[in-house]
Protein backbone atom coordinates (compact mmCIF):
# COMPACT_ATOMS: atom_id res chain seq x y z
CA UNK A 1 0.00 0.00 0.00
CA UNK A 2 2.78 2.37 0.89
CA UNK A 3 4.77 1.82 -2.50
CA UNK A 4 1.58 2.27 -4.31
CA UNK A 5 1.09 6.00 -2.80
CA UNK A 6 4.26 7.04 -3.04
CA UNK A 7 4.48 5.28 -7.30
CA UNK A 8 1.23 7.65 -7.32
CA UNK A 9 2.96 10.49 -5.86
CA UNK A 10 5.73 10.08 -8.02
CA UNK A 11 3.54 9.89 -11.08
CA UNK A 12 1.60 13.00 -10.26
CA UNK A 13 4.76 15.22 -9.81
CA UNK A 14 5.92 13.85 -12.95
CA UNK A 15 3.14 14.93 -14.62
CA UNK A 16 2.83 18.20 -13.07
CA UNK A 17 6.21 19.26 -13.62
CA UNK A 18 6.09 17.83 -17.52
CA UNK A 19 2.72 20.12 -17.45
CA UNK A 20 4.13 23.28 -16.07
CA UNK A 21 6.94 23.17 -18.82
CA UNK A 22 5.08 21.83 -21.67
CA UNK A 23 1.57 24.22 -21.50
CA UNK A 24 2.13 27.93 -22.50
CA UNK A 25 1.61 29.74 -19.23
CA UNK A 26 4.38 32.08 -19.28
CA UNK A 27 4.23 35.57 -21.32
CA UNK A 28 6.26 35.99 -24.52
CA UNK A 29 7.03 38.67 -26.93
CA UNK A 30 7.51 38.19 -30.90
CA UNK A 31 10.32 40.01 -32.66
CA UNK A 32 10.15 40.63 -36.15
CA UNK A 33 13.13 41.68 -38.19
CA UNK A 34 11.48 44.08 -40.94
CA UNK A 35 14.58 45.65 -41.69
CA UNK A 36 16.97 44.76 -44.24
CA UNK A 37 19.93 43.47 -42.28
CA UNK A 38 20.50 41.28 -39.42
CA UNK A 39 19.04 42.28 -36.44
CA UNK A 40 21.06 41.56 -32.67
CA UNK A 41 18.52 41.11 -29.73
CA UNK A 42 19.52 41.81 -25.93
CA UNK A 43 16.55 40.39 -23.60
CA UNK A 44 17.00 40.56 -19.88
CA UNK A 45 15.22 39.87 -17.14
CA UNK A 46 15.70 42.64 -14.05
CA UNK A 47 13.37 44.12 -11.10
CA UNK A 48 10.83 46.78 -11.85
CA UNK A 49 11.70 50.54 -10.74
CA UNK A 50 15.32 49.97 -10.00
CA UNK A 51 16.74 52.72 -12.32
CA UNK A 52 20.28 52.58 -14.00
CA UNK A 53 21.57 49.10 -13.42
CA UNK A 54 25.06 48.77 -11.72
CA UNK A 55 28.71 48.89 -13.18
CA UNK A 56 28.58 44.70 -12.15
CA UNK A 57 25.35 44.77 -13.88
CA UNK A 58 26.68 46.30 -16.95
CA UNK A 59 29.69 44.38 -16.95
CA UNK A 60 27.42 41.03 -16.81
CA UNK A 61 25.18 42.43 -20.24
CA UNK A 62 28.28 43.33 -22.00
CA UNK A 63 29.82 39.96 -21.79
CA UNK A 64 26.44 38.25 -23.43
CA UNK A 65 26.17 37.47 -26.82
CA UNK A 66 23.10 38.75 -28.36
CA UNK A 67 20.10 36.75 -30.40
CA UNK A 68 20.64 37.38 -34.07
CA UNK A 69 17.38 37.47 -36.18
CA UNK A 70 17.92 37.49 -39.87
CA UNK A 71 16.08 39.91 -42.01
CA UNK A 72 11.92 38.58 -42.18
CA UNK A 73 12.69 36.06 -39.76
CA UNK A 74 10.86 35.93 -36.07
CA UNK A 75 12.37 35.12 -32.57
CA UNK A 76 9.96 34.36 -29.24
CA UNK A 77 11.95 35.69 -25.94
CA UNK A 78 9.59 33.96 -22.97
CA UNK A 79 9.69 34.99 -19.59
CA UNK A 80 11.57 32.74 -17.26
CA UNK A 81 9.92 30.75 -14.51
CA UNK A 82 12.33 33.15 -11.79
CA UNK A 83 10.23 35.79 -12.67
CA UNK A 84 6.95 34.10 -12.14
CA UNK A 85 7.63 33.22 -8.75
CA UNK A 86 8.96 36.87 -8.25
CA UNK A 87 6.85 40.02 -7.61
CA UNK A 88 7.67 43.28 -9.25
CA UNK A 89 9.73 42.13 -12.39
CA UNK A 90 10.58 43.29 -15.86
CA UNK A 91 11.73 41.85 -19.18
CA UNK A 92 13.86 44.61 -20.90
CA UNK A 93 14.82 44.05 -24.85
CA UNK A 94 17.13 46.27 -26.70
CA UNK A 95 18.19 45.92 -30.30
CA UNK A 96 20.97 46.78 -32.98
CA UNK A 97 20.53 47.13 -36.44
CA UNK A 98 23.55 45.63 -38.63
CA UNK A 99 25.81 45.98 -36.29
CA UNK A 100 26.30 44.50 -32.72
CA UNK A 101 27.97 47.55 -31.28
CA UNK A 102 26.63 51.46 -31.23
CA UNK A 103 29.62 52.82 -33.71
CA UNK A 104 28.57 49.98 -36.73
CA UNK A 105 25.23 49.61 -36.64
CA UNK A 106 22.49 51.56 -38.52
CA UNK A 107 19.60 51.56 -35.83
CA UNK A 108 18.40 50.47 -32.69
CA UNK A 109 16.02 50.78 -29.65
CA UNK A 110 14.36 49.35 -26.98
CA UNK A 111 11.01 48.40 -24.86
CA UNK A 112 10.05 47.24 -21.11
CA UNK A 113 7.55 45.13 -20.54
CA UNK A 114 6.50 44.91 -16.76
CA UNK A 115 4.71 41.34 -15.14
CA UNK A 116 1.74 41.97 -13.68
CA UNK A 117 -0.77 39.22 -12.05
CA UNK A 118 -3.69 41.33 -12.56
CA UNK A 119 -3.72 43.04 -15.76
CA UNK A 120 -1.99 43.37 -19.10
CA UNK A 121 -1.71 40.61 -22.10
CA UNK A 122 -0.21 37.21 -22.56
CA UNK A 123 1.62 38.10 -25.54
CA UNK A 124 3.04 40.90 -27.58
CA UNK A 125 4.56 41.40 -31.46
CA UNK A 126 7.36 44.25 -32.31
CA UNK A 127 8.21 44.33 -35.52
CA UNK A 128 11.38 46.05 -35.99
CA UNK A 129 12.30 47.97 -39.11
CA UNK A 130 15.17 50.15 -40.17
CA UNK A 131 16.29 53.30 -38.07
CA UNK A 132 16.71 54.37 -34.48
CA UNK A 133 13.66 53.26 -32.32
CA UNK A 134 11.52 52.05 -35.89
CA UNK A 135 8.99 49.71 -34.15
CA UNK A 136 5.62 48.62 -34.37
CA UNK A 137 4.03 46.98 -30.92
CA UNK A 138 0.88 44.98 -31.01
CA UNK A 139 -0.95 42.81 -28.33
CA UNK A 140 -1.56 39.52 -29.34
CA UNK A 141 -5.16 38.10 -28.49
CA UNK A 142 -5.37 36.64 -25.09
CA UNK A 143 -4.46 33.04 -23.70
CA UNK A 144 -4.37 31.57 -20.23
CA UNK A 145 -0.89 32.69 -18.83
CA UNK A 146 0.33 32.96 -14.86
CA UNK A 147 1.61 36.85 -15.31
CA UNK A 148 0.62 39.57 -18.18
CA UNK A 149 2.56 41.99 -19.95
CA UNK A 150 2.81 45.70 -19.56
CA UNK A 151 3.87 47.97 -21.61
CA UNK A 152 4.78 51.38 -19.41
Amino acid sequence: MKKRILLLCCIFTIVFIAGVYLLPFRPFILIENNTSGRLYLYSYESPAGVGEPGPAEVDRRLKNRPAMIEPGKTLKVVASFSSLIKSNRQIDIGWRVHGRYEYNSSGGGGQIFLLSSSRGGCAAQLTVSDGFNNYRLEKKPGRLCYKKLIQP
